[in-house]
C-alpha cells in the first residue's frame, strides 16, 4: 500500500489499520544495510526509506532498487583521541565494497619521547599486524634552509615507517593529511601516501612534497595501528574517512 494523503488528526480519532499503514510507510527506519534492509521491510513500496548505517547515508525504495539521498561522497569511519597511549589502532573499517580509497587526518599528534619516528602497521581482519617489508621513497624540500633531495629505497621491515625527526614541543606537533588504498585480497597493494609540513626537534621546518609507503601482499587490508618509535602518544588525534565508490 502506498503512502497516503496528509490527515489532521484530532482528539478522539481511531488509527485504522489503513492509516497505521501510511504511517509505517512514511518512516524512516535505521539498518545497517541494504540486504537487512530487505530482509526486514517485506512489504515496502515506493517511497519506503532507511537510513544505512554502513554507507553513512538515507536511502529510498524507488520500486526496484534501493537510491540513495542526501550525505556526502565522504564518511567518518573511525577516530581516536591519545591520552599518554602506547598506541591509536582502528580496525576493521575498510569496506572494499562501499570506497575507493580513505583519508587520514592527524590533529595535533604529540610524542611524550623526542626525536622520534612516526611508524604505522597495516592490520587485517583478524585483527592483527601484517608483516613483511614497507617500500617507499620520498622527495622533499626545505624551506628554512636552501636544499632538495628525493630518497629512495627507503624500506622497513613488519612497519610503516612515515615521519622521522619527531620532536616533543607544543610547536612540534603534527598536523596533516594522508591517503590511504588497500587491497581488497585479491588485487591492488597497501599504500599509505602524504606530504606534509613538519618542525623538527631541531626547530628547522621542512617541507615533504611527496611521502609513499607501499606494502605488496596479497592480505586483505582491514586496519590500522600508528604509534612512536619510542615512548607513548601524549595527545592529539586521528580521523579515518571512506572515499564513496560512486
Amino acid at each position: 500500500m502506498a503512502a497516503g494523503n496528509w490527515v489532521d488528526w484530532n482528539t478522539g480519532d481511531l488509527v485504522t489499520a489503513a492509516a497505521f499503514q501510511d504511517i509505517q510507510d512514511s518512516i524512516s527506519f535505521i539498518y545497517s544495510s541494504e540486504s537487512a534492509a530487505n530482509a526486514a521491510l517485506t512489504n515496502k513500496v515506493e517511497g519506503t526509506q532507511f537510513y544505512d548505517t554502513t554507507a553513512d547515508v538515507l536511502k529510498i525504495w524507488d520500486g526496484s532498487a534501493w537510491v540513495a539521498v542526501g550525505g556526502g561522497s565522504i564518511a567518518l569511519l573511525a577516530s581516536g583521541t591519545a591520552s599518554n597511549s602506547a598506541d591509536l589502532t582502528f580496525d576493521n573499517f575498510a569496506d572494499k565494497d562501499t570506497y575507493t580509497g580513505y583519508k587520514i587526518y592527524f590533529d595535533f599528534l604529540k610524542p611524550a619521547s623526542d626525536n622520534v619516528e612516526l611508524r604505522g602497521t597495516f592490520r587485517n581482519g583478524t585483527p592483527a599486524d601484517i608483516t613483511g617489508t614497507v617500500v617507499g621513497s620520498s622527495a622533499y624540500a626545505f624551506m628554512s634552509t636552501v636544499g632538495s633531495a628525493l630518497t629512495t629505497n627507503q624500506s622497513t621491515t613488519n612497519y610503516i615507517g612515515m615521519m622521522p625527526g619527531v620532536g616533543n614541543q607544543v610547536s612540534e606537533t603534527l598536523s596533516f593529511k594522508a591517503d590511504l588504498f588497500l587491497p581488497d585480497g585479491t588485487n591492488g597493494i597497501a599504500t599509505i601516501s602524504l606530504p606534509y609540513i613538519i618542525k623538527e626537534h631541531t626547530g628547522n621546518i621542512n617541507a615533504y612534497y611527496h611521502f609513499t609507503r607501499a606494502l605488496d601482499t596479497q592480505t586483505e587490508v582491514k586496519g590500522l595501528k600508528f604509534y612512536f618509535s619510542s615512548g607513548n602518544i601524549t595527545s592529539g588525534s586521528i580521523y579515518i574517512f571512506g572515499v564513496k565508490k560512486a
